[in-house]
């Protein structure tokens, strides 16, 4: 949980250091998960190439993640209200910022998963079945 590991206001030595020096000298790969982004330290979100976000509750939330990533709050407010279940947004801060923000392509809205996809990854993981192929899981797609 990044709550414990980077509270806001509290981050852990090692964690600040994760954060504040890993775009130097290479990258560092990391896989930050939390409920609530306005307990976590900004800089989780800032130094993040990929944000994920599912459901947001808390208007609060929606905000904390717009202005650190660097997006109009109201646009990422409509954005993230317009999810239906299972559906996410993903901000993609390697992706150029465009002349024309029509073709913005940092933030896209995705589906969710096929069902077909979903049972047999579960299935996988359950022990039920050996690993899926990569044509299996996609064949539902």
């Amino acid at each position: 949980e990044i709550g414990v590991l980077a509270p806001a206001n509290k981050t852990r030595p090692n964690t600040r250091r994760l954060l504040m020096h890993n775009r130097h000298g290479g990258a560092t790969t990391a896989l930050f998960c939390g409920p609530r982004p306005t307990d976590i330290d900004p800089l989780v979100i800032q130094q993040s190439d990929l944000v994920y976000t599912f459901e947001i509750m808390n208007a609060d939330d929606r905000i904390r993640i717009a202005k650190n990533i660097g997006w109009d709050p109201k646009e990422f407010d409509a954005a993230a209200l317009s999810l239906r279940r299972h559906e996410f947004l993903r901000f993609d801060a390697n992706e150029e910022k465009p002349d024309d923000e029509a073709n913005d392509m940092r933030l896209l809205k995705f589906k969710p998963l096929p069902e077909k996809v979903v049972k047999t990854v579960q299935a996988w993981a359950a022990g039920e079945r050996k690993q899926p192929s990569r044509k299996a899981v996609t064949a539902g797609a």
